[in-house]
């Protein structure tokens, strides 16, 4: 970082809490550690839309929303990506990546895809990006104010407020508890900045409610599933950052009483579909059903992937749901 002259930060197209909050901690380091004392272009670069529920943080100005963030690299020493292990997924145009002559750093808690970079530190045992950073940068420095709050955002909002917290995760409320002084505020007004829900959103889960279905098939336990139709995506212009906030705003998927998984599916901008998975329960490891359809991946009890649409075609959410309804019906739970 101290060599390159000009260093983009990215993460993953429509951006979690994690993914903000740890690339406005880096942020936040780049411009207050010795790679500040020389003169560099530092962009904090995502492909989509902007969020707005993320105003409310510091630093969020400095983020840069771009038609595609392949089109932004070319000129560019560095490309540093937090939260996700390949660079397709910060891009709706991968194979313009392929011809960035730059350096390129990977820093992720889940399982590598195998993209290769000239630093990269995957820790799937970290529950968040945002402790990861922490661990590698802030364990002898104290952090300021932005920073203390940029990484609490990340590690609440990967935990669940610590909800998916494993026995072996223990060290997380540490960090949690060296952090808080420092961002001078309390769990509850942090998140009261950016945990409010559009109206556009809130439409959207009342029509996620009205396609939950309630699935028992043998060797299964109990799930639900919910489709945000492309249908109604379109009739009501849905960009796809705001379909992914009524899906991973969805608050009913695990709380159905004795159904303690369930997936939620909606369309992509690119003809795809998005899936998300949650479970209430250590028995039902969700990110093991993505790996094995070669779908995608995630945390034991919170996964996603993508169904991937070719040139040209729209791929319709409710035959993806019935796609994965097939493989479970020909599979059985590891």
């Amino acid at each position: 970082m101290q060599s390159a002259k000009s260093i983009i930060v990215t993460s993953h197209m429509s951006p979690d809490e994690d993914s903000i909050g740890s690339v406005l901690t880096l942020y936040d380091l780049l411009t207050h550690s010795e790679t500040a004392k020389e003169e560099k272009s530092i962009r904090l670069l995502y492909s989509g839309t902007r969020l707005p529920r993320f105003e409310g943080l510091a630093n969020y100005d400095r983020v840069e929303f771009v038609t595609d963030m392949a089109e932004e690299i070319t000129d560019s020493d560095l490309v540093i990506l937090l939260d996700a292990g390949a660079l397709r997924r910060a891009s709706k145009q991968p194979e313009v990546l392929d011809n960035f002559k730059g350096r390129k750093i990977c820093i992720d808690h889940h399982r590598t895809e195998g993209e290769a970079f000239d630093l990269s530190l995957v820790d799937p045992d970290c529950p968040a990006t945002a402790e990861l950073i922490y661990r590698i940068f802030y364990q002898d420095r104290e952090p300021t104010l932005e920073a203390a709050e940029a990484m609490l955002v990340g590690i609440l909002g990967d935990t669940g407020n610590f909800a998916y917290l494993k026995p072996t995760q223990m060290g997380t409320f540490d960090v949690v508890k060296r952090l808080l002084p420092f961002a001078k505020t309390s769990i509850q007004e942090l998140q009261s900045r950016y945990r409010g829900i559009t109206p556009k959103a809130l439409a959207g889960i009342k029509h996620l409610l009205s396609t939950m279905r309630l699935h028992k098939l043998p060797g299964w336990s109990p799930f639900q599933s919910t489709v945000f139709t492309r249908e109604f995506a379109e009739e009501n212009n849905y960009s796809d950052e705001e379909v992914s906030e009524a899906t991973h705003t969805y608050p009913y998927l695990t709380s159905m009483e004795g159904y303690k998984w369930g997936l939620v599916l909606g369309p992509r901008g690119d003809g795809g579909v998005r899936i998300g998975l949650r479970s209430r329960t250590s028995e039902m490891n969700v990110r093991r059903i993505m790996e094995r359809m070669g779908l995608g991946g995630g945390h034991d009890q919170a996964a996603g992937g993508t169904i991937i649409a070719k040139p040209g075609e729209k791929l319709d959410p409710q035959a993806g749901l019935e796609q994965i309804l097939t493989w479970l019906k020909r599979n059985k739970p590891e």
